[in-house]
């Protein structure tokens, strides 16, 4: 198929899943030093894929590529796959703040710790915004611990590219893991992206890029799931772009209670954690402290799997 069939046929829930998880993974080559775009980076790097998925692929890298296509995003008929990843990375974004100053150079630009923006007393400006460095995630204790930017600057532009390179190794081993794909590329997504920038131009970087492609792909699953259909896909899209002086069907396409989100709680955990013995209570509390996030993560794991999310 031609990139037009792939764009204006109904994709399948995989390949709807791997695209929006994917969807902005040029931005990493970007700040690697990547040319052109960073959709265009994003279709690159997977035509570099020599293993895997050929014909998912095929779709995932259009789709990729076009995220960002506005002639095929709103003005044309059809095209719904590229419009649903879309519409899910425009409501994704609006968890970014924006700032007046914008950013010269993104290659060098780190994520900004969000502990930055917690101020013990309301008019309370804080101390110096510490960063992070750009690596991919580890246990390591230079990776995790955010600094102030004169420390860290020099070290940001070349982590970028040894985390860009050991990812697109570790993309072509794929096909070492059959029916688990999505899983395997979720992982990989977590590891590389998650101490990186999302958006850092005209933005405070205080968002990684892989929460907000993990925010996307969920957005993208949900209306997946929920059954909508184009119109209500170029209504909401419409409605976004235009902002104010709404027809009536935007306004009810952006009102639509498509989404419901689910909230679990556990009851006691204070009681489990902190009712031991000062004998060895460090580590006691570190294995009960580990055990409740296992216990959670199986719990949304389930109720993912329950759902078919």
């Amino acid at each position: 198929m031609g990139k037009e069939d792939t764009l204006d046929t109904k994709a399948s829930k995989k390949e709807i899943k791997l695209a929006s998880l994917l969807h902005d993974v040029g931005k990493l080559a970007h700040r690697a030093g990547g040319k052109g775009s960073h959709s265009e980076q994003g279709r690159t790097l997977l035509e570099s894929v020599k293993s895997g998925l050929p014909n998912e692929f095929q779709v995932i890298k259009d789709l990729v590529a076009n995220h960002h296509n506005m002639e095929y995003i709103l003005n044309k008929d059809g095209y719904f796959p590229v419009k649903l990843i879309a519409l899910s990375d425009w409501i994704s974004s609006t968890e970014r703040e924006e700032t007046d100053s914008g950013r010269k150079d993104v290659r060098s630009e780190p994520l900004k710790s969000i502990f930055n923006e917690v101020k013990l007393y309301p008019n309370s400006k804080g101390g110096l915004a510490n960063f992070y460095t750009g690596k991919e995630l580890s246990l390591d204790w230079e990776t995790l611990r955010p600094n102030t930017r004169d420390i860290i600057s020099e070290k940001v532009s070349e982590n970028f590219k040894d985390n860009w390179e050991e990812f697109k190794t570790c993309l072509n081993r794929v096909d070492k893991h059959p029916g688990l794909e999505f899983e395997y590329i979720y992982g990989l997504a977590e590891k590389h992206f998650k101490l990186i920038p999302s958006a850092s131009w005209k933005h405070e970087p205080t968002i990684s890029l892989f929460d907000h492609s993990k925010n996307t792909c969920a957005i993208a699953v949900s209306l997946y799931n929920a059954d909508v259909k184009t119109a209500f896909l170029n209504n909401a899209l419409h409605g976004l772009r235009r902002g104010k002086e709404l027809t009536s069907e935007q306004e009810d396409a952006l009102n639509s209670e498509v989404f419901s989100l689910i909230h679990g709680d556990i009851s006691g955990i204070h009681d489990f954690i902190y009712s031991i013995s000062s004998k060895y209570a460090l580590k006691t509390l570190k294995g009960r402290s580990l055990y409740l996030t296992i216990i959670v993560d199986l719990l949304a794991e389930y109720v993912i799997k329950k759902l078919d999310l």
